[in-house]
């Protein structure tokens, strides 16, 4: 379309390259010989022959990370040409596009959303544009999805103790929202804070045995809301209980009174 003509002479070679062209642009060129110094003896030109350059390039190595219950990082791959880039967000599930976050500077390989909903999938799209406004983009990316962390602030509740003997006990609660798993930890209650023995359970109760018999023992709770258990809520601390005491044998044993036909035995048991 441009009718002005750039020379390049004294190209000693069979290739050249021409940098600082206009991407997406389409590009006519011809070349003659010239068979001396001062190019007077030249051929004519040959015919035109045209190419395109690379148009906006849509970037690639799309992912999703630093997931939280109110947030997502998505990150991708820079690419040469971008002025900068837009990024379109939706609930999985929604028609749409409603949340948009344009003019991230090309220098960014990443963007952080804030003000999510926990325990929602989302969808998203990245395109590059190549100009301060619109007139050059790539394709929108294809969909990437991440599902931010459900709301994992609920403890577990009622923490009682059931089934108690000699060398064992149940321990219960009820269930929390959101919570996939468990995780209790319980010790002798007189023992170090490190002697703590943790336990990830996937229900509401846990059989605790080899305990000491007459034993004070304290045992806590928590939730946790995801695989990696990174999800959690605070301890519930208000589970105690002391395991049942050994039964002693009656001492002191002896005959108060006599008969024909009749006897009074007497012994004494321990109190405690």
């Amino acid at each position: 379309g441009d009718s002005m003509w750039i020379f390049f002479g004294n190209i000693a070679t069979t290739t050249f390259t021409r940098n600082g062209l206009d991407f997406d642009t389409q590009h006519e060129w011809q070349v003659s010989s010239s068979c001396n110094s001062n190019s007077y003896n030249s051929s004519p030109f040959s015919a035109s022959v045209t190419f395109v350059t690379d148009g906006c390039i849509e970037p690639t190595n799309l992912y999703s990370d630093q997931i939280g219950t109110d947030r997502a990082t998505m990150n991708w791959d820079a690419t040469a040409t971008a002025h900068h880039y837009d990024i379109r967000m939706r609930e999985a599930g929604t028609t749409g596009w409603a949340i948009n976050i344009t003019f991230i500077p090309a220098t960014f390989t990443s963007q952080t959303k804030y003000g999510l909903t926990d325990g929602t999938n989302y969808e998203w799209q990245l395109r590059a544009v190549c100009t301060s406004d619109t007139s050059s983009v790539s394709n929108w990316s294809s969909t990437q999805s991440f599902t931010t962390l459900a709301n994992c602030t609920q403890k577990p509740t009622n923490l009682n103790t059931t089934n108690i003997t000699l060398t064992s006990a149940t321990l219960n609660w009820d269930a929390a929202a959101n919570a996939i798993g468990y995780i209790v930890r319980h010790k002798e209650m007189a023992s170090s804070w490190g002697s703590w023995v943790y336990d990830t359970v996937y229900t509401t109760t846990l059989n605790k045995t080899g305990l000491t018999p007459n034993t004070e023992y304290d045992w806590r709770a928590l939730s946790f809301c995801d695989s990696n258990m990174t999800n959690i809520s605070g301890w519930e601390n208000s589970g105690q209980y002391i395991t049942d005491e050994i039964c002693s044998s009656p001492t002191n044993l002896g005959v108060d009174f006599t008969a024909l036909d009749a006897a009074t035995l007497y012994w004494d048991v321990d109190t405690d």
